[in-house]
């Protein structure tokens, strides 16, 4: 993007009039085996009976299988920013790893859940961000990609107050990049003005007024 910012016609181009390189379920490159608690999307059956095939076979076996089919990407999150990518399809869950663990965290899901914490990657992205000055990124965060979903349908298990939390998080990790919805928007505010604002993070958020 930075590279484009010499041309006046796109630097002077709000964001929502471009077309954003993205990538699908950006994060799928680094699966665990841990089954998500809904692996299937909208499926709770299937993934109730995942879940019990995993206990009756060899250990990890379904996992194992449900991971590798689940890789969107082979790119980890920084090689696909190297590589052009400015939307991060950034999946978002709330629940604990480990069987029988009490505290939950926020990890990042395709059927199975991320190998680290969803804050991890975050970091990578603002680390980024703070070597490439003049590029701005969109992340939008979501479970399973629904614009629409609300409450419980858009989060299972999931109090407001971890919402709170986790917007928290993501306001400490893009303090100073974060755009500012007072000041800019990114539906009339020309890319220039958003790099020269810093406001280079924009965030989308399924079910925001929650967060």
């Amino acid at each position: 993007m930075s590279a484009l910012m010499k041309i006046s016609t796109f630097s002077s181009t709000p964001l929502s009039a471009l077309s954003i390189p993205g990538t699908h379920d950006s994060l799928s490159y680094d699966l665990s085996l841990t089954l998500a608690h809904d692996a299937v999307d909208d499926h709770d059956r299937l993934s109730k009976i995942l879940r019990e095939l995993s206990i009756l076979r060899r250990p990890n076996e379904v996992e194992e299988f449900i991971r590798l089919q689940a890789q969107s990407q082979k790119l980890d999150i920084v090689q696909q920013l190297d590589n052009g990518i400015r939307f991060i399809d950034f999946r978002i869950t709330y629940e604990s790893k480990e069987t029988g663990q009490s505290k939950a965290d926020w990890y990042s899901l395709h059927s199975v859940l991320s190998t680290c914490p969803a804050a991890v990657y975050l970091k990578e992205v603002r680390d980024w961000m703070e070597e490439h000055p003049q590029e701005v990124v969109v992340v939008w965060f979501s479970r399973h990609g629904s614009v629409s979903d609300r409450g419980e349908s858009a989060y299972p298990n999931t109090p407001i107050s971890a919402k709170l939390q986790f917007w928290r998080i993501v306001e400490e990790i893009f303090d100073g990049v974060l755009i500012d919805t007072s000041v800019s928007d990114y539906r009339t505010t020309e890319i220039k003005e958003l790099v020269a604002r810093n406001h280079r993070l924009v965030p989308f958020v399924s079910d925001y007024e929650e967060f």
